[in-house]
This record gives C-alpha cells, sequence and structure tokens, in this order.
C-alpha cells in the first residue's frame, strides 16, 4: 500500500487534502486524488454489500435448519413483527351532518340551527342527512350557536 492510499483511508483528510490542492492551483493532484477516493469507496460499498449478502445467506441457512436467526433475518422478522402489531384504532370524529343530527333532535336547538342558517326544516332535515353540504363558513356558524 503506497503513501497516497494510506492517506486516504482517512476520507475526511482526503478530502481536506483535495481542497488544499484546488485551492492552491494543483488541480491536476487533486483530480487524481478524487478519483483515488472513488475507487477506495466504492470499494468500501462493495466490501460492506458482499458482508451483508453473506449475513443474509448465512441466517437463512440457520432459518432453514431450525436454528435460531442472527443478523439481517432477526432485524428482518423483528420489523416484520413489530410492523404487524395491531394499533389501536381511534374512535373517529363524527362527521358534520352527523353531529348536526344529533344536535337538532333538541327542538330548541333546531329552531336556533333554522334561524342561523335561514333554512327551512326540509333544508336542514336534508344537511343533517348529509344530501346536502354547506360551506366552513356555515358549519362554524352553527357549531357556535349550538355548541360543540
Amino acid at each position: 500500500m503506497g503513501k497516497l492510499e494510506r492517506r486516504l483511508d482517512n476520507y475526511v483528510s482526503c478530502i481536506d487534502d483535495i481542497q488544499t490542492l484546488i485551492r492552491t492551483g494543483r488541480t491536476a493532484m487533486a483530480l487524481q486524488v478524487l478519483e483515488s477516493l472513488i475507487v477506495i469507496i466504492d470499494g468500501a460499498i462493495m466490501d460492506a454489500m458482499a458482508s451483508s449478502y453473506e449475513e443474509g445467506r448465512a441466517d437463512l441457512a440457520r432459518e432453514i435448519r431450525g436454528e435460531a436467526p442472527t443478523g439481517l433475518l432477526q432485524r428482518a422478522l423483528l420489523k416484520a413483527k413489530t410492523r404487524d402489531r395491531a394499533k389501536p384504532k381511534r374512535r373517529p370524529a363524527p362527521k358534520n351532518h352527523e353531529w348536526l343530527a344529533a344536535r337538532i333532535a333538541d327542538p330548541e336547538l333546531r329552531e336556533r340551527a333554522k334561524q342561523v342558517l335561514r333554512l327551512d326544516d326540509a333544508l336542514l332535515d336534508a344537511i343533517a342527512e348529509g344530501g346536502v353540504g354547506l360551506g366552513s363558513s356555515s358549519w362554524r356558524k352553527l357549531r357556535e350557536a349550538l355548541g360543540r
């Protein structure tokens, strides 16, 4: 291993060297160092991928033999188990028209809703059934008038 290759083992210092070479106008040397760094990084990535591949194959072989998995397969199995756990379901909030239907069951609140929206009984019932929609400002007025 040459002096340059030993220096490239420390990626941060290598990048510092490249910056220094560029600042001092030695771009040809900076290009050589950069190309060498790319080769070394590619090699490190390939080594990591190969070791992960081998670890995965060994874990699969252990699993097939009925032994306890380790490494990648164990992490994948653990991730699958935690993902499959049922999350507690939240009760959905009532839809606006459902809320309105519950509120206008009271005759006093029904009259107040009709006054706020300036509607007759038929239209108010259609809104409460969800057949007719209202704008957000009308819903806001209703919530303020009828209470939450």
